[in-house]
């Protein structure tokens, strides 16, 4: 179970960070970019930090949060008050307020790199850090304040001036019975400041600012990853995938036998990569919805790299999800745009030579339970692309059977011998089923196949104590964890899912590869079965009845601010590029 009370605390010292100051509109973000090496193993990018806050703390949600007891109670708490002493400390020790910090220096954009020298080990990473300040004189009283506390404090030995290419930057030495690195800053043109754990790294800024020599701004694989990244973000980050193809290499874990495939996969897939970057947004209500939280990721591919499956699949035409199927009550909800082909193909490139033989035989078994056919070449291009599964709750006495799971695989008409792929599957399906009843120790007795028709599909389970049911059509291979919800599905007459519909729509509108959590319908069913929740909650965490029911309560507190949450994704042809977004929509 969440630990509510503990988040709705970090919560309310977020509010409080954030409540003060003005806003400064866009950030200056490209000129600090601009002087960033343009093989940085990881880059952050701050923008409009004050404008972002702002526009957070006047919204919807963060009104709603507010009212949340948990939540007020840990504005009030200690913890916020350690934050207004903390305050207090950082102005009488520095000589600056944490309100002139944070308009004057860090409002506008801050970035935040890394740089690896030529030829040094993974262990020589250093960081360096860009800011474009608004206040010159907030800044040097904040340097200063710095200085004289850590020298005060000896944990610095001495500060020298020094210049490079006619500019000046000072050179902090760390005292001589120290092991930290020494560091130096400078303040650049156009009201950038630039700080790093290493005097060569400001060197090399003061040099790429004087000739603008090739920056990470100047990559195409930047500008494609950036460009295709939303506008307005609260933060980005980017990273090269070169830098982590060697901490992978070079991680001892990995090397292991048992480790092996898994290194292999991840070394094959970084490799396909050019750039990889992400962005944390905040969308303020629209067209219905309410505000949103929303984490993208891109990568940026290189198609001459990618394997021939990864090509296949980003090849194949977008298709529409069948969310006709998918009730109004479901509360989960996933669909997919497969390439069975390029999934086999993936799998059978990881696998070891040693285990080739065993692969071929079991190929052999399958065929024979195919009615002949081969599954690789009928089989697999004749599944899909859309798959679909949903969730819906059902009354129980437990949690864990009050949920009835439906998921339901696309066929193409491939007839062969008079026999379609639906045909062959469900002989597949049978076979095992069969197997499955010979058992000696199966519950419940002597099984049986019970078929029987159910609209154009015919269905198959065993009983008694079915593992599952399943139903076989021209169109579609269905199976339902319980015979009941197979047969409801069915029976249901298929309309559009609007809630599904609209919020696709609005979030995620091309993306036929998606996870959805309907919030809102997850708190109803917890809520309807309070009881057993309360319980479980006590029982798992060790726990007080009493205790756990506040838990309870402050979980459905939060719960009650959303509305839906969701996982989606594309690939472009080629592919070029892959785009993530997990999004958290609250209620309107």
């Amino acid at each position: 179970m969440i630990h509510v009370e503990r988040g709705a605390r970090w919560a309310a010292l977020l509010l409080a960070l954030l409540v003060t100051g003005k806003s400064h509109g866009e950030g200056q973000a490209e000129s600090l970019i601009r002087l960033v090496p343009p093989n940085a193993p990881m880059t952050v990018v701050i923008e409009d930090a004050k404008g972002n806050a702002e526009r957070v703390l006047a919204s919807t949600l963060v009104s709603k949060l507010r009212e949340i007891p948990a939540v007020k109670a840990g504005l009030d708490s200690p913890q916020a008050d350690s934050l207004k002493d903390a305050a207090h400390k950082f102005q009488e020790k520095l000589g600056v307020s944490v309100e002139d910090t944070w308009n004057g220096v860090l409002g506008d954009a801050v970035v935040l790199t890394s740089h690896r020298p030529k030829g040094a080990d993974l262990n020589s990473i250093r960081g360096m850090v860009l800011v474009h300040y608004r206040d010159r004189e907030v800044l040097d009283r904040l340097i200063a304040g710095i200085n004289k506390q850590q020298e005060k404090q000896r944990q610095i030995g001495r500060i020298e001036e020094r210049t490079h290419e006619g500019v000046t930057y000072w050179l902090r030495q760390p005292r001589p019975d120290s092991s930290r690195p020494s560091e130096a800053y400078a303040l650049l043109a156009d009201q950038v400041f630039v700080w790093a754990n290493s005097e060569s790294l400001v060197k090399d800024v003061i040099q790429r600012e004087k000739t603008k020599s090739q920056s990470l701004w100047d990559r195409p694989e930047f500008q494609s990853v950036r460009g295709r990244l939303p506008k307005s973000s609260l933060l980005s980050a980017y990273l090269d995938p070169r830098f982590y193809e060697e901490i992978v290499r070079a991680d001892p874990k990995l090397k292991r036998p048992e480790n092996k495939l898994a290194a292999d996969f991840m070394l094959r897939y970084l490799s396909t990569l050019n750039l990889m970057g992400g962005a944390l947004e905040w969308q303020s209500g629209r067209e219905g919805q309410g505000d949103a939280i929303v984490l993208h990721t891109e990568e940026d591919f290189d198609p001459d790299r990618a394997p021939a499956g990864l090509k296949q699949w980003s090849e194949q035409p977008a298709t529409e999800p069948p969310l006709a199927q998918v009730p109004e009550s479901a509360i989960l909800v996933a669909s997919a745009q497969m390439d069975f082909v390029a999934i086999e193909r993936g799998l059978r490139s990881l696998l070891p030579p040693d285990q080739e033989n065993q692969v071929e035989h079991l190929r052999t078994i399958l065929n024979g339970l195919l009615l002949g056919r081969d599954l690789t070449n009928d089989i697999l291009p004749n599944l899909g692309p859309g798959v679909l599964a949903y969730v819906q709750a059902k009354p129980s006495d437990r949690l864990r059977s009050a949920f009835s799971l439906i998921a339901t695989v696309q066929l193409k008409k491939a007839e062969k011998d008079g026999k379609s792929v639906g045909d062959a599957l469900d002989n597949l399906i049978r076979s095992s089923l069969s197997a499955l009843a010979l058992q000696p120790k199966r519950k419940g007795g002597p099984a049986h196949l019970d078929t029987r028709e159910v609209g154009d599909s015919k269905v198959t389970v065993l009983e008694p104590n079915p593992p599952f049911a399943y139903a076989v059509s021209d169109q579609w291979l269905t199976v339902g964890n319980s015979l009941d919800s197979l047969i409801q599905h069915l029976e249901s007459k298929q309309s559009a899912n609007e809630l599904l519909s609209k919020l696709r729509a609005t979030y995620f509108p091309k993306s036929s590869t998606f996870v959805c959590l309907n919030v809102d319908g997850l708190k109803s069913f917890l809520e309807a079965n309070r009881e057993q929740v309360v319980n479980r909650v006590a029982s798992k965490n060790h726990r007080s009845r009493d205790r756990a029911e506040q838990n309870v309560n402050q979980l459905f507190e939060v719960l009650g601010l959303f509305q839906n949450a969701y996982v989606a994704s594309t690939i472009s042809p080629g592919p070029r590029s892959s785009h993530w977004s997990l999004g958290l929509v609250a209620k309107p």
